[in-house]
């Protein structure tokens, strides 16, 4: 019979008490398995540092040897390590809220066989070496109808001292007078006092404003809305914000104007799913057919920016030349289009050449794309250049004429 590990992957910003209930969930469900919650210290999106993260846990009630400090929470490396991967079958618990967040379970390869997170099927274990296992469990609300994080750490700068305790009691039950003042002063000290608000279309939101980004990972996108709550790819998002305007009708509907005045302009959290989404779109149309470089996050909230100068990254190119490559790169069309140079000749390349050559060119280190961004801006070696980086090809789609 195989060792059942269970991992807790999330951010935790703050550690709660709806994260204790799936901690005691997850041991209820598998009661022979070792349990362990993992979390980061990464604080460039979220406020929390790993170690108020845990002392947070531990007064939730969480033992201190079974929440973890890890790089990659779906990974978590730091805990599989200690365990026999051919013994051992590997499972990720996330809440039922998290269901359409990335990473999904179920993937497929490109060669029709499944990735390696699966969703959890109890009849047919498999060890951590075949596949690792997804699982959801059900949301518990805290508090005055809060159930995330996000909605804590929006809240908590503009509340009261009483409110602070109130919720904090609410977070921690089982805590002691003198433990919750420090889980009060845990909170003062990472999410400080009321923040200056400004004034925006869909109500306040805190300054200074955070970015919309993306990532690209193997074949999918993700999207990470400002205000660190979270990754989607965008059918999920979707979905997401779709049942929170579900939500918001239902409130509507029942009268309950103070947690829908607070959703709406208050948590920020459906301003920045918005704003994501559209942002994501008008990248997306501004990017057209150019590669997405991989693993490496896009600011997508700067509407200015110059779709190339976040997808090279390694070397921001310089010269007229490349950007026009890259330019041409984008079309949806196959019609050759010209490269000028400044003594009147010029070179057509159809897209078809122009999305090869940049494809070849994002694969290369910073020195040599700085190299071929010098030697393509000289036109008399243009075209050896660009048919030496393509070569193989029985046609490289480039010709050398005058201007017309």
């Amino acid at each position: 019979m195989l060792k059942k590990l269970v991992i807790i992957p999330g951010g935790f910003h703050p550690f709660h008490a709806g994260h204790k209930a799936l901690y005691d969930a997850a041991v209820s469900q598998f009661p022979r398995a070792d349990v362990y919650i993992a979390a980061t210290d990464d604080q460039n999106a979220r406020p929390f540092p790993f170690r108020l993260k845990q002392q947070l846990a531990q007064i939730a009630g969480i033992p201190k040897h079974r929440f973890i400090q890890v790089s990659n929470p779906f990974q978590a490396k730091e805990i599989t390590q200690h365990y026999d991967p051919d013994n051992t079958q590997l499972i990720f618990v996330r809440s039922d809220k998290d269901s359409g967040v990335a990473p999904l379970p179920g993937s497929v390869k490109k060669d029709g066989s499944a990735g390696y997170l699966q969703p959890l099927n109890r009849r047919n274990p498999e060890p951590m070496t075949q596949h690792g296992f997804m699982t959801y469990l059900p949301t518990v609300s805290f508090g005055p109808g809060m159930s995330s994080a996000t909605e804590i750490r929006a809240k908590w700068p503009t509340m009261s001292d009483d409110s602070k305790a109130d919720l904090v009691s609410s977070l921690y039950p089982a805590a002691s007078d003198s433990v919750a003042k420090k889980a009060v002063e845990i909170f003062n000290t990472v999410l400080g006092e009321e923040k200056e608000m400004v004034s925006m279309p869909m109500g306040s939101v805190e300054e200074p404003k955070q970015e919309a980004k993306i990532i690209k990972t193997d074949d999918s996108v993700s999207i990470l809305p400002s205000g660190g709550m979270g990754s989607y790819d965008e059918a999920s998002l979707k979905s997401n914000l779709g049942n929170k305007l579900r939500t918001l009708a239902d409130m509507l509907d029942s009268g309950d104007y103070d947690n829908l005045e607070y959703h709406i302009y208050q948590s920020g959290a459906m301003q920045a799913m918005v704003e994501a989404l559209g942002q994501y779109k008008r990248f997306k149309d501004k990017k057209g057919n150019r590669p997405i470089k991989k693993d490496v996050e896009i600011d997508i909230s700067n509407e200015d920016y110059l779709p190339e100068d976040e997808l090279i990254v390694e070397y921001v190119f310089q010269s007229r030349p490349l950007r026009v490559l890259d330019n041409i790169a984008g079309r949806k069309d196959q019609t050759p289009f010209p490269i000028k140079f400044d003594d009147g000749s010029q070179v057509m390349v159809s897209p078809a050449m122009a999305k090869k050559f940049m494809s070849i060119y994002l694969s290369k280190d910073t020195a040599f794309q700085k190299m071929i961004d010098q030697k393509i801006s000289q036109k008399s070696v243009f075209v050896d250049v660009f048919n030496n980086l393509v070569k193989g090809l029985r046609s490289t789609g480039v010709t050398v004429g005058d201007q017309s």
